[in-house]
């Protein structure tokens, strides 16, 4: 049977994200120190971290685990959900970072689920295949001065997610669908220099 929709991925917990972002001048000099940047996201000591240093234009790469709930499914004859493997997730944003503490900015993460059962009817059924999330959010966000480089930030955004699944077994999902989305953001910052956290 083939479900007439994907309600929706109920919930998406992000953990250790690992994010770096570069503060420029309409981005001046970021195409020659990218293979740098990349390097130093695997070492930067930040939560879904922000621009804390400086104003102005950033981008920002992010990389970390994914944790969904699962996802639920309908037709006409039944309701039930898939559920899904943890996943890595990765992402890019660009934002402007304003000198009294606020970020607002643009984000879109990957992540690729692998499915592991379906359940329907109260029984558990064999499934296979993945789901693709990509998700766009406008967030805004606040960093906190604690002491020296150091920072937390806290925020949160909107925006939708692009549901992909490609799923087999006793229930299939085929067609790709949009869903609303939402995240709270928290975390550390720890400020590298003026133009790098």
């Amino acid at each position: 049977q083939t479900p007439d929709s994907i309600v929706s991925i109920r919930r998406r917990r992000k953990w250790m994200s690992v994010s770096i972002r570069i503060l420029g001048q309409l981005f001046e000099g970021f195409a020659m120190t990218r293979n740098t940047i990349l390097l130093a996201g695997a070492f930067c000591a930040a939560l879904a971290g922000p621009a804390a240093a400086g104003e102005g234009l950033y981008l920002g790469l992010e990389g970390g685990w994914s944790n969904p709930n699962d996802i639920h499914f309908h037709n006409v004859n039944a309701d039930g959900r898939f559920e899904l493997d943890d996943s890595g997730i990765v992402g890019g944003s660009i934002g402007y970072k304003w000198m009294q503490g606020f970020r607002t900015e643009f984000e879109v993460t990957y992540a690729k689920y692998d499915v592991t059962h379906s359940f329907a009817f109260n029984f558990l059924a064999p499934a296979t295949g993945d789901v693709g999330e990509t998700t766009f959010l406008g967030n805004v966000a606040y960093d906190l001065p604690v002491s020296g480089r150091f920072y937390f930030t806290f925020g949160g955004g909107l925006g939708a997610a692009r549901i992909e699944p490609h799923i087999d077994g006793d229930f299939r999902a085929r067609n790709a669908d949009m869903a609303f989305a939402w995240q709270a953001l928290g975390g550390v910052v720890w400020e590298v220099n003026d133009r790098l956290d």
